[in-house]
């Protein structure tokens, strides 16, 4: 089987990476081809068949930090204009 991760960020030392990495092994043991798309790729050199970076998902890129501000520090009572940004990406 074939799948498909999207995360912020893989590698370094946050729970969501670590436990990301580790579901990874799990499924490659089992024989699937695990897939990768990331904003950013910590400490692991990128493996170009398995996996892709795409900086716009990084938490440290713009449109990030600009749609993070929006949903959660800063939310208005319309979300059309954050989700409008979200599906341009």
């Amino acid at each position: 089987m074939r799948i498909g991760i999207i995360i912020g960020r893989i590698g370094g030392v946050d729970g969501v990476a670590l436990e990301t990495e580790k579901w990874i092994q799990v499924f490659q043991r089992m024989g699937h081809e695990v897939f990768i798309l990331s904003g950013q790729f910590e400490e692991i050199e990128i493996d170009l068949k398995h996996e892709t970076l795409f900086p716009v998902l990084s938490f440290f890129s713009s449109e990030c930090a600009w749609e993070q501000n929006r949903a959660f520090f800063d939310p208005t009572d319309d979300a059309d204009e954050l989700m409008s940004d979200i599906q341009s990406v």
